[in-house]
């Protein structure tokens, strides 16, 4: 393993570099011979790209969440669908004789946000939604009827329910319905 160390008690470049060995680094404790404390290390790891491929995904767990309900409940669906080669499609559910019946958005957004910057993100998801909607419209005058689903990691209540309310126009307009895991959880087995 090639790991690198430095001194973080004194003063910058006192005491850094790289060392190669094949013993875990925190079984070393290394220590600095300057001011005699425990060295900082930091070592690199790369996961096997199959295993990173099925474990990271740009809409984070939320989106394997939702394949797995979907695949669970014996859902017909396309995943990661691509249209007019800048449109990404989440999910397309689909009918027995192929026609899609609703698309599902997944969005990952930081939580720990005011309920402002919550809101917010859910009104850009929105929006983009809204402008898929209306290039893919172009091609094909269904996808304006389509149900589009967005899903969020986003748990508050309170967030939904203004979103919902300030956003209500668009979302009648354009036939999308603003969710939480749970909820469409709920939907999905109901």
């Amino acid at each position: 393993m090639k790991s690198y160390y430095e001194c973080v008690n004194c003063p910058p470049n006192t005491l850094n570099g790289v060392l190669t060995t094949n013993i875990k680094p925190s079984k070393l404790k290394l220590k600095c011979p300057n001011c005699n404390s425990e060295l900082l290390y930091i070592v690199p790891y790369e996961l096997d790209k199959e295993i990173y491929d099925k474990i990271v995904h740009k809409d984070g767990l939320l989106f394997f969440a939702i394949q797995y309900v979907l695949d669970d409940n014996n859902y017909s669906y396309s995943a990661n669908q691509t249209y007019l080669k800048d449109i990404e499609l989440d999910f397309c559910l689909q009918s027995d004789n192929g026609n899609i019946i609703e698309i599902v958005e997944v969005k990952m957004f930081k939580t720990d946000r005011p309920a402002d910057t919550q809101i917010g993100n859910i009104r850009d998801a929105v929006v983009q939604i809204k402008k898929s909607v209306d290039k893919l419209v172009e091609i094909d005058l269904g996808f304006k009827t389509i149900q589009h689903s967005l899903v969020t990691n986003i748990s508050s209540e309170s967030v939904y329910k203004q979103a919902k309310i300030e956003l209500d126009k668009d979302m009648k307009d354009y036939n999308i319905k603003l969710y939480t895991m749970n909820d469409y959880y709920i939907k999905l087995k109901g």
